[in-house]
């Protein structure tokens, strides 16, 4: 189901979603351990699964500033073995990304500038009656990026720089196989790229 609502100004949209997935492949842990590592052992298995879910979209431009827009963006998914009634491990929890944005035609030499900047935030997720998943917080990334476009001559050199966790949060990902050991996700990255234009 996808609701859709548009104007000059205003992009919104909500779909909402409940597949069945006949023999859905899913790893339980066995309650054993691996003597060398202290890893859980998984084991894949196949089941019935109900997947449902929701996800939203709010784009908004507004007229009286012009070049500035914010966005907003958010989901959420839960899982369930049908055949033994019981929720599906490594679901992801509920999460929403907000960001404002700028861009510009033209600044000084710079042309197609975009600025864009905001959070990420991951709800935690806690589910006991799931074997072999350990609770998770829920954490707040900031992410940034810039990008412009310089003519030189008969190249357009356009360099874009992008910070993940800009303020290096410390936390678990609640996907990651290692959380029952406490290891944090990576910290903060910067990546730097350059595409050339002929």
């Amino acid at each position: 189901v996808v609701g859709r609502y548009l104007t000059p100004h205003v992009y919104a949209e909500i779909s909402a979603f409940a597949p069945r997935v006949a023999d859905y492949i899913t790893p339980l842990a066995t309650g054993e351990t691996v003597a060398e590592s202290g890893f859980d052992v998984y084991a894949f298995t196949q089941s019935d699964a109900m997947l449902t879910g929701a996800e939203a979209r709010l784009d908004v431009h507004p007229h009286a500033l012009h070049g500035f827009g914010l966005h907003l963006s958010a989901d959420a998914t839960r899982g369930r073995d049908t055949d033994g009634d019981e929720p599906l491990p490594f679901v992801p929890p509920a999460r929403a990304r907000i960001a404002a944005e700028f861009q510009a035609e033209r600044v000084g030499p710079a042309r197609d500038i975009e600025v864009r900047f905001g959070p990420t935030l991951v709800a935690a997720q806690r589910r006991p009656d799931v074997p072999g998943e350990v609770p998770t917080a829920g954490y707040a990334t900031w992410d940034g990026s810039l990008a412009a476009a310089f003519p030189v001559g008969t190249v357009t050199l356009s360099p874009v720089v992008s910070v993940d966790n800009l303020f290096d949060a410390r936390f678990v990902d609640p996907l990651s196989r290692y959380r029952p050991f406490g290891v944090l996700a990576p910290g903060r990255s910067v990546r730097l790229a350059l595409r050339a234009t002929f």
